[in-house]
């Protein structure tokens, strides 16, 4: 049995009402879900179609855009971030990072002892599948 996919969902240009309309949506429709960027949400489950379908009514103004991408599984690890909440979800929740440790890449942890390290370190190019809807 396959991993569920996980998707990226960006919108732009909406209001409190429309956050809180559209958090509450994917809440009772994702397997999982992380949100911890304003307009950002990290969900498990469903296809690309199913997430901006179901969002699209809460985004109904045309200054209002919705962007939903699949995240694939890259060689460097599917996530890294900076000065971000709660990214521990990442490694419990994300399929292929199950197991793993949910360290945050020393590259982004400036002042640690692995910092120098890292940086001499020769990283793999990430690959970014986007499926624009």
């Amino acid at each position: 049995m396959s991993d569920p996919q996980v998707y990226m969902i960006v919108v732009e240009g909406i209001d409190n009402t429309q956050r809180a309309l559209m958090h509450n949506w994917i809440k009772a429709n994702a397997e999982a879900w992380w949100h911890q960027l304003a307009d950002v949400w990290v969900v498990i489950g469903h296809d690309a179609g199913y997430w901006r379908d179901g969002l699209t009514s809460f985004a109904l103004p045309v200054k209002t855009k919705l962007l939903v991408i699949a995240v694939k599984e890259t060689p460097g690890g599917r996530w890294a971030s900076k000065w971000v909440e709660g990214t521990e979800w990442f490694g419990a929740n994300l399929p292929a990072q199950r197991g793993r440790s949910t360290r945050a890449d020393p590259l982004l942890l400036a002042g640690t002892p692995d910092f120098a390290a890292a940086l001499a370190a020769p990283r793999p190019s990430p690959i970014v599948q986007l499926h624009l809807l």
